[in-house]
């Protein structure tokens, strides 16, 4: 399973949206629908999932779902 792969099924699981709208150029706020609340339970998720620790920073400066996943590969891969 991919990055992205991952990191769409923990979006699905915290926002409940159908997996279809989550693409790399997807907006977290405008297409998918998260608030900050939403945020700070997708960076949760993401943690438990890929396990790594998220700063706040890192979640509330992604505004697309590609964000998140050079994000998340970038923690990776330190």
């Amino acid at each position: 399973m991919t990055t992205f792969e991952r990191v769409k099924k923990c979006i699905v699981e915290c926002a409940g949206v159908d997996e279809a709208i989550i693409v790399m150029e997807a907006n977290l706020a405008d297409d998918i629908g998260l608030d900050s609340l939403d945020q700070v339970d997708l960076s949760i998720e993401l943690e438990t999932e890929f396990g790594v620790e998220i700063s706040d920073e890192v979640i509330e400066s992604a505004f697309t779902v590609g964000d998140i996943v050079k994000a998340v590969e970038g923690l990776l891969a330190a």
